[in-house]
């Protein structure tokens, strides 16, 4: 009997054609429901609104809202669609899961093509299965402190072209995060309290009276509020991930509309050759704010979706801004380069870890007659007794 874990049993060719009919089945039971109601019900799980759904894995959690979000943004959002029921949901959420556990699998299985050396290829695994199970959001004030110092450097690009400069992009977001946090405490208060309503009441007798029942298992019952006659802030699961930008700045309502997206917008990720597999290329990691024209509304469903791709969101804009700049300057090795910031950033932080070793620059060595320019990341795994970081100019 084969081990579940034994990649090496696994047929690639099977396993990649079952997860498109996996993601054909999912986006099929996606369209089928109203989405924005569909993804604050996903969205809800993060904060504790289903408890039992996997809370001891909050990255897991989050990559599977902006998978959700991926493939909903493909496609129209039809208002008058069915709401998900909670199963429906949570069947939902464990397909969105499971898609994305056997996509990693696949890619674990590369070992047994023998396409890259070991090391490659442990540095392709390592990234991947973060990038499909992880969001780097820990260390919030390196993070910040890095976006600025990264993006600074460019913000003349930045207020010619939007009017807002990377701090005002910082600000928003935090703006947003706090709000999104605010909404979520008073949401959970009410859901309690309506909660502890419903269970004084006989049920069967009020549907009688107002001859309703309701559909959605999120939603606040207009039973409930007939009978209390409190009018709840929030009324479905997916107003609390609703924001309204009208009190803000004008440069903070621009921020905004830029890092919104739209339904139908993200068909890119609809990849003719492998079709909304976790890794396509998405917007939603650029502009992971959805924009509902009909409702005249913006929503944020994760609180820290935007934190979490706040470098994928500088490099958008930068380069949206002024492409020719993006490619000429920002992934240039000039001194405002994106690889020449971050290598002395590494070479400083090392220097003042260890400040009695001299950190040299752009340094060669050979393995088996090839010459290599020492890398920050190979050296760190290579070299087990000193670290040696490139550096932008040449010391010879």
């Amino acid at each position: 009997m084969k081990a579940e874990n034994d990649l090496s049993q696994i047929n690639r060719d099977s396993l990649i054609e079952e997860i498109k009919k996996d993601i054909d089945n999912v986006i099929e039971e996606i369209n089928s429901y109203e989405k924005i109601r569909l993804l604050g019900a996903i969205g809800s799980t993060i904060d504790g609104g289903i408890k039992f759904l996997r809370p001891a894995l909050p990255n897991v959690l989050e990559t599977s809202v902006e998978y959700a979000l991926s493939i909903a943004t493909c496609f129209e959002n039809h208002y008058d669609a069915p709401i998900p029921s909670a199963e429906d949901m949570i069947n939902i959420f464990g397909k969105l899961e499971k898609i994305r556990e056997k996509y990693l699998n696949y890619i674990l299985t590369e070992n047994n093509l023998n396409q890259y050396s070991y090391l490659e290829q442990s540095l392709r695994s390592r990234v991947i299965e973060n990038t499909l199970t992880v969001r780097g959001e820990g260390y919030r004030v390196h993070i910040d402190e890095v976006f600025l110092e990264l993006f600074d450097q460019h913000k003349h690009i930045f207020l010619k072209h939007y009017g807002f400069d990377p701090d005002s992009i910082l600000s928003v977001i935090e703006y947003l995060e706090e709000e999104l946090e605010h909404n979520k405490n008073l949401r959970d208060q009410e859901y309690k309290e309506f909660i502890k309503w419903m269970k004084g009441q006989d049920m069967r007798r009020l549907v009688m009276k107002y001859n309703y029942l309701p559909q959605d298992p999120f939603m606040f019952s207009q039973i409930y509020q007939l009978e209390t006659l409190r009018i709840p802030r929030f009324k479905s699961v997916d107003d609390a991930f609703k924001f309204n930008i009208d009190d803000l700045t004008e440069s903070e309502r621009e921020v905004i509309k830029e890092l919104s997206t739209k339904f139908a917008e993200n068909i890119n990720f609809l990849n003719l050759k492998f079709n909304a597999l976790p890794l396509n290329d998405t917007v939603i990691t650029s502009k992971p704010i959805l924009f509902s024209p009909e409702r005249n509304s913006y929503y944020l469903f994760s609180t820290r979706i935007l934190h979490r791709n706040i470098f994928n969101i500088g490099e958008y804009l930068l380069k949206n801004a002024d492409n020719i700049y993006f490619q000429d300057v920002y992934l240039s090795k000039n001194k405002k380069g994106r690889s020449t910031y971050f290598e002395e950033k590494v070479m400083s932080l090392i220097s003042n870890i260890i400040p009695k070793y001299k950190v040299y620059g752009n340094l060669k060595y050979r393995i088996e007659h090839t010459e290599y320019e020492i890398d920050t990341l190979l050296d760190l795994l290579r070299c087990k007794y000193f670290c040696n970081f490139a550096h932008y100019e040449n010391i010879n």
